[in-house]
């Protein structure tokens, strides 16, 4: 029993240096660490969540933009012309008297026409 408590007083007890300071562990980068961490931080945020930010602004302003006759892309890849437009939702014409309702958050975006079918129209 006396081995045991005599052990247990030898790892609970600091072992005694001398006076000799020990030495301390420092950051790879030195005194710069913190500084390097917040400008990958800034540089995380410029190059990733502001141009998200700006892409979904844009994309809110066309889906609330969105007018009966616009040609639109859906996210699945169907093209057709907006036939009406209701508060959440958008029906639209893909072709032959089709007419299919969907979500307004299902269009991708607007179609502009080409110059192709302007020269073919005149």
């Amino acid at each position: 029993m006396k081995e045991i408590l005599y052990l247990a007083q030898q790892t609970a007890s600091p072992p005694a240096t001398g006076g000799a300071k020990a030495p301390t562990s420092s950051s790879p980068f030195g005194q710069w660490g913190f500084l390097i961490m917040i400008g990958v931080f800034i540089l995380m945020y410029l190059l990733l969540i502001l141009p998200q930010k700006r892409e979904e602004k844009r994309k809110k302003a066309m889906l609330s933009a969105l007018r009966k006759g616009d040609s639109v892309v859906t996210t699945s890849g169907i093209l057709g012309t907006v036939a009406s437009v209701k508060e959440d939702s958008v029906f639209l014409n893909i072709g032959d008297g089709t007419r299919v309702e969907f979500l307004r958050s299902s269009i991708s975006q607007l179609r502009k026409p080409s110059s192709s079918a302007d020269n073919k129209s005149k």
